[in-house]
């Protein structure tokens, strides 16, 4: 691919991490190959870049499976995984505009969730009218 080209998990890791594909393959190498979770190979998509939020700036902990990725502070099987991530070894962070920026757009998606289920729920409860209804009040009976 040439130089100024670059593939959509570029253009991706670029846009949300500000991190290349290179990086990417440095820490999916770092990691072995596998989920820094689990500790299993990808099976059908690539492993998802796993942040902690809690610092700041944002800290890349490394690559997981998506499932992994979201239950990784819930489990205390995966305690490893938190005490010592790859991507915090490598010392990738994310820049504070990419994460303001995904934050706006987590906000946005709640926001069009939360009032599509209340246009559903507004929906739902206004009375269903008949024809027979529609009709007589048309004729005004």
């Amino acid at each position: 691919m040439p130089a100024d080209r670059h593939c959509a998990l570029d253009h991706d890791l670029r846009r949300f991490y500000a991190m290349t594909c290179h990086q990417y393959e440095t820490l999916f190498e770092y990691q072995g190959g596998v989920c820094y979770v689990c500790r299993k190979p990808p099976v059908k998509q690539r492993l998802a870049v796993d942040e902690d939020h809690d610092t700041k700036p944002v800290r890349i902990r490394g690559l997981a499976h998506r499932h992994c990725n979201r239950i990784i502070e819930k489990a205390a099987k995966v305690r490893h995984a938190l005490e010592d991530p790859p991507g915090f070894r490598l010392g990738y962070v994310v820049p504070e505009d990419r994460t303001r920026a995904a934050e706006r757009r987590r906000r946005k998606r709640r926001t069009a969730a939360r009032r599509r289920a209340e246009a559903k729920a507004a929906a739902k409860a206004k009375p269903e009218t008949t024809v027979g209804d529609q009709l007589a009040r048309v004729l005004g009976e």
